[in-house]
């Protein structure tokens, strides 16, 4: 397994916390680096106040990942990206991960960059697929997010992921 992905943005991160606080913990060791950029870490404590720090992300099961100044320097106003989605994307780019993010407008960046990039179901597929996350386990993941986020992940995105699972 040589799999390694960006948590782009909260809302993955999130979506796989609430299904299963131990989600990420449960991917150590397998090979599978799974990290968000050290900046949403601030974005995500406002929601998991227990996931307030890089310390306390990494217990978590989360590689936490610096941005460099660089990148900072690079940090556009103007642009619908977030700093958060934008520093995500540049560590992407840096490190040749690919990146998971529910946003379209981050989407379309990943793919005018060349960045490989991942819808977060697509992700949980992933880490099925590389044996690193049982197909059942997959399947309640899945169902767990459709029903706390059901405006994004609606009826039809959980049928076409459970559709692919098998």
């Amino acid at each position: 397994m040589n799999l390694r992905i960006i948590l782009a943005d909260t809302c993955v991160v999130s979506d796989f916390y609430k299904a299963d606080s131990r989600f990420f913990v449960r991917l150590v060791g397998t090979g599978i680096e799974l990290g968000i950029v050290e900046p949403v870490v601030e974005e995500l404590s406002v929601v998991f106040p227990e996931l307030g720090d890089a310390q306390s992300a990494r217990k978590a099961g989360l590689r936490v990942y610096e941005s460099q100044l660089h990148e900072y320097a690079r940090l556009r106003i103007g642009t619908p990206l977030s700093k958060y989605d934008q520093l995500s994307l540049y560590a992407a780019q840096r490190l040749g991960y690919t990146l998971a993010t529910n946003d379209k407008s981050l989407r379309r960046a990943c793919i005018e960059s060349g960045v490989p990039v991942l819808w977060g179901l697509e992700t949980l597929l992933h880490l099925c697929r590389e044996g690193a996350v049982a197909k059942l386990a997959a399947e309640s993941i899945a169902r767990s997010i459709h029903q706390t986020n059901p405006r994004w992940i609606t009826k039809s995105i959980l049928e076409d992921f459970l559709r692919q699972l098998r």
